[in-house]
């Protein structure tokens, strides 16, 4: 019972969705390119079998991989939408520029912007009506201005940052880089990223939007915002230096290593990447809580004087990073291949590969049979089927090799018949495929839009092999597009994530959000609005591709397990409103435990208005999708909860839906997504419990506990009562119906479970064949509430200390403190408040997870598992008798029910921290 409830506590507390984004790619590591499977040689051996597997593969179907989605939707929908996207590199060989010229032209124009300044006088003068909006980190946006000049092209965009650079918190010492031109339905967008020293500042942005005339319709800014990479080791006081500088960099380098090499000037370039190895990143022991940032360098191109590499490499790319530091050096086979603009030697794991299909069924969470035919790649040097796109760029590997293995390889799931494929993959496969192509229809091509090869891990989990029961979005890491999977759970049963096509859509989601927006910070408020454009765009795909029957913006209904209700949030313990039922404070450090600050929390904030939007106010669905989109277009790192009006007011605007500006308006008001400070006052029948944990002990990193309370809602209780005791007069009148209950109740008993934090019946099965039973009929009203009976609610310390504040109604409630590690996997501690003291019950917990390894219990386990049922037994009983009694003496003498004391004011309830100090964490 202990063990299922706190298993049951941490599924609430780690949202199966995806965790935060890692942006840039990986230098450093020089590892030899892998064949992909077994080797030639052990093939030959197989020699027999390859006529018959030859055979076989030419039998297979031919559609083209275009078309092997048809079954979704026929794969593809028919849409006016058109996103884009150039980096600084395509723009500047599209006007036949090279780099020097380029920063040339750039630094005119930056003098030019410098010279006119626009201030807030001089846009006020223009139109007395300028909307000109701040908040404490400054101007973050503008709106439509007769000061603005027109802007056509990057290098205008750049004039006017410069020029608006005072208003927006810069100066002429601000290094600002073109980061992108961004595409969106004939709207252009400018993204423009501060450089710190070596580094991107995470967060800095500057945003421009044109439309197709040149009229600037909005300007974004999270210049200099406070929640950027300032703790990053970067001197931003260093000049940077100059492409000669660099070039000059390298030649001494190479005469100091006595190598003679042409430099060639003519090549050089600039690019970031992030410092950081696929297996440090995806490490689950110890996971990677902050975004790291880009780092700046200049690659600088020389002969390779190794005869023999220079075959296949004739080329020695050199990096040098902006401070004028020789980082390292990368053969490449020319200058500005996916290699060197990555700084990594990739894995390429779809040389050799040839396209081909496999045909057959997959089965859904139901049990349908789909038949599909889907993508697979075979190898000519081993003779095996790999799951994987030759097309498209998408591979499918094994997580735990990649990341844990001794050369992190990245090791293709294979065949050798094309047979006997996994149904999980083959529904992953299927279903991120559908998501890719209807990104592709609106001109985005691939998750980055860009269209760099993508590699699926298969089997996230921690070093030891326990499961990462999760579905994500990994980013960006040596030079490869990451996304990861847990097909099954630690029992070997599938989780079924991946049969969502909305889930596998959120995915892809998040790198095109993560792309657009320069860098997510995945924490509070702008990791929360991350999850819900996710969970908006998964479900308009599902519903436009028609892999559906959900009307009611569930996320995760085809997966066995929905995680969220966009419509009604409360169903799914989300709140409605900032600081409402279940909502997630704001935290200072990030842990899996604060879930980063609530972003799987509160993403209800903005999907119930997405939701509404479509539902209650007719809003299409291919408005939908340009709405959201172009509000993905306008946002930067820092664009929180009450910066979203003015967005969502602009991509409105921008997107022809101006008829939907007040009803969009009274949303936000409603969603209160301007609050930002803790309300004085709450709705009636909510109170607000606050717990202020000790300081250091076991609370040294508070980050890592969270509060979770689990409540009984009395009135449902006495309701209960009384159907019991109706029961039991029904039943003594009609004796015969006696056994047929005790089957029913049986029956019932063996189907109630905690699923998703929430008492579970299965009543539509149960009352299937017993729908002309009167007593059972009887009840159904009542049972079908019976899952409202256990709430949970969960909190953490948020920013302003040690104090957790969580918002409740007022039932008697259990309270538990809860600490883990390894990415939630590892309970590490748990304390239970049992009258006014808290009991340390880590040991416990511990042994518990130790008899679980064993396979059995100790004699000490046992006694301190009995120890807790009873303590918990008698809070229960204690807290709801009274209420139970009172239930059940109106039943027994038809006297009128007292009222249920509810909280007719606000209130705040202090919990007391006796005890707290003696709490220690498990042993690990």
């Amino acid at each position: 019972m202990m063990k299922k409830m706190l298993a049951a506590m941490l599924a609430g507390i780690i949202a199966i969705t995806p965790a935060a984004a890692y942006a840039g790619v990986v230098p450093r590591q020089q590892q030899e390119e892998t064949a992909s499977g077994e080797s030639a040689a052990e093939s030959a051996e197989a020699e027999a079998g390859e006529a018959a597997q030859e055979s076989s593969r030419e039998e297979a179907a031919e559609e083209s991989p275009e078309k092997v989605i048809s079954d979704v939707g026929d794969g593809v929908w028919v849409t006016d939408i058109r996103l884009g996207i150039k980096k600084e590199k395509q723009l500047r060989d599209e006007q036949g520029m090279t780099l020097a010229k380029w920063d040339e032209a750039l630094a005119e124009r930056k003098e030019q912007g410098l010279a006119a300044p626009l201030t807030k006088v001089a846009l006020f003068a223009a139109d007395p009506d300028a909307e000109i909006l701040e908040d404490g980190d400054g101007v973050y946006f503008i709106g439509r201005n007769e000061a603005f000049p027109s802007v056509s092209c990057a290098e205008d965009a750049y004039e006017l940052a410069w020029r608006l650079i005072g208003l927006l918190g810069g100066s002429k010492a601000t290094d600002l880089q073109l980061w992108s031109e961004l595409q969106a339905n004939g709207t252009t967008v400018y993204s423009f990223q501060e450089i710190r020293g070596n580094a991107e500042y995470l967060g800095s942005t500057i945003k421009i939007a044109a439309g197709e005339d040149g009229t600037v319709t909005g300007v974004f800014s999270s210049l200099g915002f406070e929640g950027s990479s300032e703790e990053y080791e970067v001197n931003a006081d260093v000049p940077h230096v100059t492409q000669a500088e660099a070039e000059a960099a390298v030649a001494e380098k190479l005469a100091a290593d006595g190598v003679k090499a042409e430099v060639h000037t003519d090549l050089t370039d600039r690019i970031a990447f992030v410092d950081v190895t696929l297996a440090e990143a995806l490490n689950l022991d110890d996971p990677q809580e902050e975004t790291e940032p880009l780092l700046m360098f200049w690659v600088v191109y020389t002969d390779n004087p190794d005869t023999e590499e220079a075959a296949a490499y004739p080329l020695i790319a050199n990096y040098v990073s902006l401070d004028g530091t020789y980082h390292h050096s990368l053969p490449v086979a020319f200058a500005g291949d996916a290699d060197s603009l990555c700084g990594y030697r990739r894995q390429n794991v779809f040389d050799g590969m040839t396209a081909d299909t496999w045909t057959g069924e997959i089965t859904d969470i139901d049990g349908n049979k789909i038949t599909v035919t889907l993508p697979v790649m075979y190898s000519e040097a081993d003779g095996k089927w790999y799951l994987g796109d030759v097309d498209r760029k998408i591979a499918v590997a094994d997580f735990a090799e990649a990341v844990y293995g001794e050369n992190h390889e990245i090791k293709l799931i294979g065949s050798d018949t094309n047979d006997g494929w996994d149904n999980e993959d083959l529904f992953m496969l299927h279903n991120y495929i559908s998501a890719y192509e209807f990104y592709k229809d609106m001109g985005w091509n691939g998750p980055d839009g860009r269209g760099t090869e993508v590699v699926i891990l298969k089997g996230l989990c921690t070093s030891n092999g326990t499961p990462y029961e999760n579905a994500c979005s990994i980013g960006l890491l040596e030079g490869l597009q990451f996304f990861g999977y847990a097909p099954y759970n630690a029992e070997g049963n599938p989780l079924s994530l991946v049969k969502g096509l909305d889930v596998m859509a959120h995915e892809f989601t998040h790198t095109f959000t993560g792309t657009v927006m320069n860098t997510n910070l995945y924490k509070n408020d702008l990791g929360a609005i991350n999850e819900a454009m996710s969970d908006i765009m998964g479900n308009l795909v599902e519903q436009i591709l028609d892999a559906t029957d959900d009307t009611t913006w569930l996320l995760g209904e085809n997966t066995g397990h929905t995680v969220r209700s966009m419509s009604d949030p409360h169903v799914k313990q989300q709140p409605e409103y900032v600081w409402d039922l279940f909502y997630g404070p704001k935290v200072e450090k990030l842990s899996d435990v604060n879930d980063h600050g609530g972003v799987h929390f509160n993403s209800s904030l903005l999907n119930r208005i997405a939701a509404l939007l479509c539902l209650e106010h007719e809003m299409s669905q291919e408005d939908a999708v340009a709405f959201w989109t172009m509000t993905a277009m306008g946002m930067t790192p820092a664009t929180d909860y009450p910066k979203m009006e003015a967005l969502l007011t602009w991509a409105l605007e921008e997107s022809g839906l101006e008829d939907y500006q007040e009803t969009v308006s009274a949303l936000v008001e409603e969603e209160k997504l301007s609050l930002t400070e803790i309300p004085e006052e709450l709705p009636e029948g909510q109170e607000m419990v606050t717990l202020e944990l000790p300081e250091g002990g076991a609370f040294e990193n508070p980050e890592d506990w969270a509060m979770v309370g689990f409540q009984i809602d009395t009135d449902l209780l006495t309701k209960l009562a009384g159907t019991a005791w109706e029961l039991i007069e029904q039943l003594q009148e009609d004796p015969e119906a006696s056994d047929e209950f005790e089957e029913f109740l049986t029956e019932l008993l063996e189907n109630l479970e905690m699923k998703e934090n929430r008492l579970d019946l299965d009543l539509e099965g149960l009352l299937e064949d017993k729908k002309e039973d009167g007593i059972i009929t009887g009840i159904a009203d009542v049972l079908s509430d019976f899952s409202g009976l256990l709430t949970q609610y969960t909190s953490w310390p948020s920013v302003d200390g040690n104090v957790i504040r969580m918002v409740q109604k007022p039932y008697p409630t259990m309270y538990l403190l809860i600490s883990v590690k390894e990415s939630g996997t590892k309970i590490t501690g748990v304390a239970v408040l049992l009258g006014d003291h808290w009991y340390d019950i880590g040991r416990i917990v511990n042994l518990l997870q130790e008899d679980d390894k064993e396979g059995e219990k100790d004699e000490e386990s046992e006694g301190l598992f009995s120890l807790v049922l009873a303590l918990a037994k008698e809070l229960i009983v204690n807290t709801v008798s009274d209420r139970i009694e009172a239930g059940i003496s109106s039943i027994f003498f038809d006297e009128e029910e007292e009222a249920v004391e509810t909280n007719e004011e606000s209130s705040v309830v202090c919990l007391p921290a006796d005890g707290l100090e003696s709490v220690v964490p498990a042993a690990s």
